[in-house]
C-alpha cells in the first residue's frame, strides 16, 4: 500500500488505498479491485482529508475513499478486527449446586439462629417475642465473661507455641529425596486421627495407673492429676492440641520454604551470611503469608475447641477447661435455652470474626513494615 501522492498534486497524501501499477505504463494510480465497484463521480477530497482532488481518469475513484476510510475506522488496533465474543450464560447453572449447598447448610441454619435470638421459645407452639433481652442477657452472665477470658489465654498459647515450634519442625526437614517424603508422611499422621480419638488417646496416656505420660510423671515425683489439678488439666489440654495441629504449621511452613528459589540461597553463600540472617533476611520474609494462613487457621481453629477438651476432661476440673463452646453446648443442650444460646451463638460468630479482621489487619501492616524498601 503506497502512501504517495498523485502524480502532479501538491497536496497532502489522503487515503492510503492508491497502488501502483506493476505493469508497463506504470505511474497511474489505482484502487484496489474491491473498491473500484464503488463507481466514479465527481472528483472531491477523501472523506477525513479535507483536499480537493484533480478530475481526469481517477476521479471516479476518488469518491469511493471516503467509504473505505470509514471501513478501516471500524477496525481495531493494528488492524485487527474488534469483534465481541457472546457470553455464555448458560455456565451459571454449575453454580447453581454450590449456592443450594450453601443456603442449606449455612445460610438457612444463621437465619434460624437469628429467628431465635428475638424469640422466647415457651413451646413448639407458644413463642414470644423479646427483641434484644437475650443480647442483654447473656452479656452480663460473669460465667460467659470466665469462658471467653480462658479462651483467649488458650488461643494465645497455642498460637505461641505452635508457629515457632512448626516452623523449626519445618526447617529440620529434609528439603528432597525419599527421605523428605517419607518424614512429610510421618509429620501428618496425627492430622488424620479424628478429634474425639485425640481426646481418648491423652485421657488414657494421662493416667496415673496406666497411662505412659501419667504413671512416668509419678515416677519422677511430680503429683500429676489432669483429673484433679485445674492447671494441670489445663497444660495438658493444651499440649494436646500443640500435639495434634503442630504438624499443620509445620507442612505450611514446608511448602513456604521449598517455594523460594535458590538463587537466593546462592546470594547468601556468596555474601557469607550465617543460618541466622539466611532464616532473618530470606526465609522468614519468604514464609510471611503461609505463616498469615496458619496463623489464622490455628486461631480459628482453637477458639472453637470442643471435642478434645470435652472427652478428655469435660470441661472440669470445675470450669478450668470450659471453653466458649462448650459453654455454648451447656446453654443450648444441656439447659435447653434456646434463646440466650442462639444469642449468644451470634456473638460467638462476631467475636471469631472481629479477632481475626483485628489479627490479619496487624499481621499485613507488620509485614509492610518489615518489607525492604526497593531501590531504583
Amino acid at each position: 500500500v503506497s502512501q504517495s501522492r498523485y502524480p502532479g498534486d501538491d497536496t497532502a497524501p489522503c487515503s492510503g488505498l492508491r497502488t501502483r501499477a506493476s505493469t508497463s505504463g506504470a505511474g497511474h494510480w489505482h484502487l484496489p479491485a474491491a473498491d473500484l465497484r464503488c463507481g466514479g463521480g465527481v472528483g472531491q477530497g477523501a472523506s477525513g482529508c479535507g483536499h480537493a482532488r484533480p478530475t481526469g481518469r481517477i476521479s471516479g475513484v476518488v469518491a469511493c475513499a471516503g467509504a473505505a476510510h470509514l471501513l478501516l475506522s471500524k477496525r481495531g488496533a493494528g488492524g485487527m478486527s474488534t469483534i465481541q465474543k457472546p457470553v455464555n450464560q448458560k455456565a451459571w447453572w454449575l453454580v447453581l449446586p454450590v449456592l443450594l449447598c450453601v443456603a442449606f447448610s449455612a445460610i438457612l441454619p444463621l437465619m434460624t439462629v437469628v429467628n431465635y435470638s428475638v424469640q422466647d421459645i415457651i413451646s413448639p407452639e407458644r413463642r414470644v417475642f423479646v427483641g434484644t433481652e437475650w443480647f442483654a442477657s447473656v452479656m452480663r452472665d460473669t460465667e460467659l465473661h470466665g469462658a471467653l477470658w480462658r479462651q483467649l489465654q488458650f488461643s494465645l498459647a497455642v498460637l505461641a507455641v505452635e508457629i515457632p515450634l512448626g516452623i523449626a519442625l519445618a526447617l529440620s526437614m529434609p528439603a528432597q529425596g525419599w527421605k523428605a517424603s517419607a518424614v512429610l508422611v510421618v509429620v501428618a499422621l496425627s492430622l488424620l486421627i479424628p478429634w474425639n480419638v485425640v481426646g481418648t488417646i491423652w485421657q488414657i496416656y494421662g493416667r496415673a495407673d496406666i497411662g505412659l505420660l501419667g504413671h512416668t510423671l509419678q515416677a519422677l515425683g511430680f503429683d500429676y492429676s489432669y483429673t484433679g489439678d485445674p492447671l494441670h488439666a489445663w497444660i495438658t489440654v493444651l499440649v494436646m492440641d500443640v500435639w495434634h495441629w503442630t504438624p499443620l504449621v509445620a507442612l505450611l511452613a514446608y511448602a513456604g520454604l521449598r517455594s523460594i528459589p535458590d538463587a537466593y540461597y546462592q546470594a547468601a553463600r556468596i555474601d557469607g551470611a550465617s543460618k541466622l540472617a539466611v532464616f532473618r533476611y530470606i526465609q522468614l520474609p519468604k514464609m510471611r503469608d503461609v505463616l498469615m494462613i496458619a496463623v489464622l487457621l490455628r486461631f480459628m481453629d482453637s477458639f472453637m475447641i470442643y471435642t478434645e477438651p470435652f472427652v478428655l476432661t469435660g470441661g472440669g476440673p470445675g470450669t478450668a477447661t470450659t471453653f466458649l463452646s462448650q459453654y455454648l453446648t451447656q446453654k443450648a443442650v444441656g439447659q435447653f435455652d434456646l434463646g440466650p444460646a442462639a444469642a449468644f451463638s451470634l456473638i460467638y460468630f462476631l467475636i471469631i470474626l472481629l479477632l481475626c479482621f483485628v489479627l490479619y489487619n496487624w499481621m499485613q501492616s507488620l509485614g509492610a513494615a518489615t518489607k525492604e524498601p526497593t531501590h531504583d
